[in-house]
Order: structure tokens, then sequence, then C-alpha cells
């Protein structure tokens, strides 16, 4: 074998990486849908668990002797605020400013909150006057829920939550 031979051996022809660019363009089509529907349920469960963190603070809060409210605005631009003494308005630039903290669907683009109700921790306490749940979903209709009981504990529940669950 030559020199130049050897080197003609080495390579591909245009068929064989046209193959292959095949090949790879319809594994792709078929990866897409399914890392796109991984990540919109990865983006719900992110938002679960900072509602449910937020809830937790409010929670810690209360203890130490103020009213602590939790208001939730559902729609296109959702939000939820965490304040002392009065409930807040969480939209941007809202009065009164949610004082503790805030969570906004610009965060969570492929998540939406469903309307729940306003909830008040009581001073001193860490109680709930009501307990209350607060429902999260996407588009591909995916769904998980934040529980909080009377004692003012708060935990997720619904099919796609981390630990799927009856709620």
């Amino acid at each position: 074998m030559t020199a130049r031979t050897a080197i003609a051996l080495r390579g591909f022809t245009l068929l064989e990486l046209a193959a292959v660019m095949a090949i790879t363009g319809i594994v792709m089509a078929m990866a897409v849908p399914s890392y796109a529907n991984f990540a919109a349920r990865q983006q719900l469960r992110a938002a679960g668990e900072t509602l449910a963190l937020d809830l937790r603070l409010a929670r810690e809060e209360s203890l130490r002797g103020a009213s602590v409210f939790i208001s939730y605005r559902a729609g296109r631009d959702w939000c939820w605020g965490i304040s002392h003494g009065q409930p807040c308005d969480c939209s941007k630039g809202g009065v009164p400013v949610c004082s503790i903290s805030r969570g906004v669907a610009a965060d969570y683009p492929r998540v939406e909150l469903r309307p729940g109700e306003s909830l008040q921790f009581e001073p001193g306490m860490g109680r709930l006057l009501a307990a209350g749940q607060s429902e999260l979903a996407t588009s591909a209709g995916h769904r998980l829920s934040v529980q909080t009981n009377l004692m003012g504990r708060s935990h997720l529940c619904g099919p796609d939550a981390p630990k799927p669950g009856a709620c």
C-alpha cells in the first residue's frame, strides 16, 4: 500500500456524512419535545418549592410577633407576595409593597398560578387563621399544589410534585 492509497482510505464519503446527518436530525426531532416537557415540569417544581419556602419564611416571621399576610394574584402576570401587618400588592411597584418576599411569573415563564386564597399567620404563634392551598400548572398539563395546614406547615402534593401523592 502506498502513502497515497493510505491517505485516500481515511475520512468519510459524502454519502456517509449525509446518512449520519439524517439520523442525527431524526434523533433530535424526537428529543426536543421530550426535553421541553421535562423543562416545564422542572420549572413547575421549582416554582412550587419556592412558594413553599416563602410560606415557611412567613411562618418564621410570624413567630417574631407580627401578623404576616400572603397575597396571590392569578392571571397572565401572576405573583405572590408576603408582607408584615397587611396584605400587599405583589405586582411590580404595587402599594403596599411586599416587605418579606415576592414570587413573579417572569421567573417561571412556563408556569401559571391558579387563583388562591390569601392567608394570614397569627402573630407569635406561627399558625394560620385558615388552611390554604395554591395550585400551579403548566400548559402541558403538569400540576401540583402547595398546601399549608392550620399549623402553618407547607408541603407539595399532586401528580407532578417531587414526591407524587394525593392532596
